[in-house]
């Protein structure tokens, strides 16, 4: 693309960083609390379907890129928090449904969420490369009722 035809597209930097935001967040957030929420099966069922559709389309990809960004760039890191806190208060939702309560549901949440974020980018045992036995384990961590106290 040259120069003009992006400042064509987009008038200001700030437009395209703005509708970049926004592309991110729709598409990677909103879509998932959307198609997830709408389902009709227990909550467990819901957590697994969103892990898979989240390796499937591969929709946690530009995570880290982003939170990198936003370290350098305020109006970046408003949007970021905002993705946050909405994938913070549907999961928690979630994990909440299934009879998790106080510091547990606190801790899967967050647990979950940099799980979701960082599987992408943190070295992996050869034991677990195969997505499908990956995603048995995290499920089972993740909604299991397995912790202590």
């Amino acid at each position: 693309m040259t120069k003009s035809s992006f400042y064509h597209h987009f008038k200001p930097r700030d437009d395209f960083v703005e509708q970049l935001l926004y592309f991110w967040s729709r598409t990677y957030t909103d879509r998932v609390i959307r198609e997830i929420g709408a389902l009709r099966v227990s909550p467990q069922e819901r957590v697994l379907e969103m892990m898979r559709l989240i390796v499937r389309e591969r929709l946690d990809r530009y995570d880290c890129a982003f939170r990198s960004w936003a370290a350098q760039e305020p109006s970046v890191a408003e949007t970021v928090f905002k993705v946050d806190t909405r994938r913070h208060h549907f999961c928690r939702s979630l994990f909440a449904e299934m009879g998790f309560h106080g510091a547990e549901l606190e801790f899967r949440t967050h647990a979950f969420l940099a799980y979701q974020v960082g599987k992408g980018v943190i070295f992996v045992p050869d034991a677990l490369h195969d997505p499908d036995e990956r995603l048995k384990w995290a499920e089972a961590f993740f909604a299991k009722p397995c912790l202590p106290g």
